[in-house]
């Protein structure tokens, strides 16, 4: 298209982002109307290592900060020792101004340095976004041993602010960064052993009176007030600058003691449309904003004019990439009067302007926001509007290599393509998240199977005219579709109990089991545990210790996720065997979404869940095995707002029936539940998001 950026085409109704990017030995070709993967017959793309690294702008930092010398003699004394840091505190402590001066400072003397914000991104998106900063590799994804071969060999600073990822992301970066040359800013501690954390505390009570002084002159510095406002805000700089700038704004002329008082002055105090703004940056959890973007969401044109007053307040700051929140929205709307901002609500308007005004360069900019309001979406039940959104920003994240976006994405508008009955953005969805793992090497087992068996759910949801829509579509369309993926999903819907012809509803989800509907075995399961005597509850080796799942609320990124193994060993073939599992519930848990892949002789039925007044959810699980051999299946019950939550990995042994007995024969036997091994949450036991997010109905089998 003439005019635009090669990198990108225009987004509108019924256009195309079309492009190919490389992702390790795969050449990835990407388009709206579907995606294909294939094999890279070739040298790998060129890589020019850049002269000095870039990033995000090092943002100004005071040359006269007031404090934090013996902080930023630490840091120095640990870099110098090969050691990397972290800085920890909470929300307005002083964490980025530290990072700010520290890197001003190294860059002034000689040295490279990348600024990263790692705000609202999935890891595997900051280590892009780290890799592009090192190399100039236009539309490449290194596979990680070559990753890890050209990160290692770059000798600058990295300085990541507004890390929010788990430990076990952290130790990521780290095995990517040199040793000595990282700094990082966390909520909390997470760096344990290897390197050096620093918990950064408030100023000192003569700092802090220092810096309220500088910023609102003697007179009132000096005050009784201000002694107790610095004592009351424990000398965090943010409460002090605040204040100040209240003073300035309001006309006051005094000091507010109380910064709870303070804030809630602030709040009110500010016009209509700069409240409204606020409330945007609240609801979207401190992720960057431009002004565009917030006249889209709020269809107001003053939306520059509104973000230029909070910061002159210190409510929000300007960066690189928009301005953000300053301190913490939950603080910040502890003492809101109305309703409180909903990120649901801006489905629709950010849809509207994905496909209908947008670029790609602009949607790739807002990955972070989108992810954020359409899993605010699901959780409201907006789920046509979230799967149109989700739709059109797809194949711009594919495009744009911000992967670990495109697979929370995908994952939604799988979950929400299901819960309509469309079966054709089902496919599209399923699809796209079968091409992204074989790109990276993830997809195992039959290639089709996942996707085969989401689309014929929504397909009986919506009747048979779709269903056979939905065949010919992945088909047609599979990545890899040969000419045994026909067969392989004529089996699928034999299995599910889909009529062809058949246009009958589903049945409503409820306390009936979840069946299986995958036609294939998943693999890559953890090791099983049997035992030779079965005249005995099951064996298992001693438990490794328990993770305690915190409730962190309705709609929470981070479930706990938990992982639990159940076990049938030595099961004559044809006897029926049930044995239950349980967890710990909490609010996040979307149990009646819960899924169940894998071989079609296991059943799982919630017994009950939600739970009673114990808080513990109960699963009877039954395997009933037709012939001898081993098998296996998984129950993934995901969270509200799209992810992974729990896991029951399910194993099964069938063995021949003793010679001259007879078995049972239409009989259950049930027996006492088998201990269930709980791991710690990996990435190795995660289901991909073609599965994890889709909930299934009963299907009735004939």
């Amino acid at each position: 298209m003439d005019g635009e950026d090669n990198r990108f085409h225009r987004v509108t109704v019924g256009g195309s982002v079309a492009g190919q990017v490389v992702v390790g030995e795969h050449n990835v070709v990407i388009n709206a109307q579907g995606s294909q993967v294939f094999v890279r017959d070739g040298p790998p793309p060129d890589v020019r290592r850049r002269t000095r690294p870039v990033g995000v702008p090092i943002p100004r930092a005071r040359a006269d900060m007031i404090g934090r010398l013996r902080e930023l003699r630490f840091v120095a004394e640990s870099l110098d020792h090969g050691v990397p840091v972290e800085i920890s505190g909470p929300p307005g402590v002083g964490k980025t101004t530290v990072l700010r001066r520290f890197a001003a400072d190294r860059a002034r003397g000689g040295h490279s340095v990348v600024y990263l914000s790692a705000a609202g991104l999935a890891v595997e998106d900051l280590i892009q976004s780290l890799f592009q900063a090192c190399y100039d590799a236009a539309d490449y994804r290194p596979e990680p041993t070559v990753l890890r071969r050209l990160l290692g060999s770059i000798r600058a600073l990295v300085v990541i602010d507004d890390f929010g990822g788990s430990a076990t992301d952290l130790d990521s970066v780290l095995d990517l960064v040199p040793g000595g040359d990282l700094i990082v800013a966390t909520a909390t501690r997470m760096l344990w052993g290897q390197g050096r954390s620093l918990e950064l505390q408030g100023l000192p009570e003569p700092q802090a009176m220092a810096l309220l002084t500088r910023v609102v002159g003697r007179g009132l510095g000096h005050s009784d007030a201000a002694l107790r406002l610095c004592r009351a805000a424990r000398g965090h700089p943010l409460a002090l600058v605040r204040a100040a700038a209240w003073v300035a704004h309001s006309g006051a002329g005094e000091l507010f003691a109380d910064p709870g008082l303070l804030q809630r002055a602030m709040i009110a105090g500010l016009a209509g449309h700069v409240r409204e703004a606020l409330g945007v940056l609240c609801a979207l959890a401190g992720a960057p904003v431009r002004p565009a973007l917030l006249g889209v969401l709020l269809r107001r044109p003053d939306a520059a004019s509104a973000l230029a007053a909070l910061e002159r307040i210190h409510l929000a700051e300007s960066t690189a990439a928009g301005y953000r929140l300053t301190g913490s929205p939950t603080a910040l709307t502890a003492d809101w009067q109305g309703p409180l901002p909903d990120p649901a609500d801006f489905v629709a308007p950010l849809r509207d302007w994905a496909v209908q005004k947008a670029t790609a360069a602009e949607i790739a900019e807002l990955d972070v926001v989108v992810v954020l309001v359409l899993r605010a979406g699901m959780v409201r039940g907006r789920h046509d509007s979230v799967r149109e959104l989700a739709r059109a920003v797809s194949p711009v994240l594919g495009r744009s290599l911000r992967w670990g976006c495109w697979k929370e994405v995908l994952a939604v508008g799988l979950q929400a393509a299901t819960q309509v009955g469309h079966a054709a953005d089902l496919a599209y969805f399923t699809r796209e998240s079968r091409v992204r793992e074989q790109a990276l090497g993830l997809a195992v087992g039959m290639t089709v199977g996942v996707g085969a068996g989401a689309t014929i759910v929504a397909a009986q949801q919506a009747g048979s005219q779709t269903l056979q829509s939905a065949l010919r579509s992945l088909a047609l369309g599979h990545p890899v579709a040969t000419g045994a993926v026909v067969a392989a999903l004529a089996a699928a819907a034999t299995v599910t109990g889909v009529r062809l012809t058949s246009g009958d509803a589903s049945p409503a989800i409820g306390q009936g089991p979840v069946t299986t509907v995958l036609p294939a075995a998943t693999t890559t399961l953890l090791p099983a545990t049997t035992t030779e005597d079965t005249s005995s509850p099951a064996q298992v080796p001693p438990l490794p210790p328990v993770t305690k799942r915190t409730d962190p609320g309705p709609g929470a990124t981070n479930c706990s996720p938990a992982t639990y193994l159940v076990t049938f060993e030595a099961v004559v073939g044809g006897a029926p065997v049930t044995r239950s599992g349980s967890f710990p519930w909490l609010s996040c848990d979307n149990e009646g979404a819960a899924a169940l892949s894998g071989d079609k002789v296991f059943q799982a039925t919630p017994n009950p869940c939600p739970p009673g007044q114990d808080g513990e959810c109960v699963y009877d699980f039954t395997f009933r095995p037709t012939e001898p051999g081993d098998y296996a299946a998984k129950l993934v019950i995901p969270s509200d707002s799209g992810g992974s939550a729990i896991t029951f990995e399910l194993r099964g042994t069938a063995v021949p029936e003793p010679t001259g007995s007879t078995s049972p024969t239409g009989s259950t036997t049930t027996v006492p539940p088998s201990p269930t091994v709980t791991f710690p949450p990996s990435p190795t036991v995660s289901l991909p998001p073609s599965s994890s997010s889709l909930p299934v109905p009963p299907i009735p089998t004939n």
